[in-house]
């Protein structure tokens, strides 16, 4: 995702079983600064973007 200043939602494609990793530009982040949604379509980051960032997650899609 491009990230925008103050974004802390970014939409997943499909439904997550969970999240293996995020980075942001290209550093990974400690699991602790994100989670995912309650319906887990959503990586929400507990402190909002300061900038323009380049927001990439691994995560495992849910078998429904």
């Amino acid at each position: 995702w491009n990230g925008a200043s103050g974004q802390t939602t970014f939409e997943l494609a499909d439904i997550a079983e969970y999240i293996d990793s995020v980075k942001l530009n290209g550093l990974e982040e400690d699991p602790s600064v994100y989670s995912l949604s309650a319906d887990r379509t959503q990586i929400v980051l507990d402190i909002a973007l300061a900038s323009v960032t380049l927001v990439t997650a691994n995560y495992v899609v849910a078998v429904i």
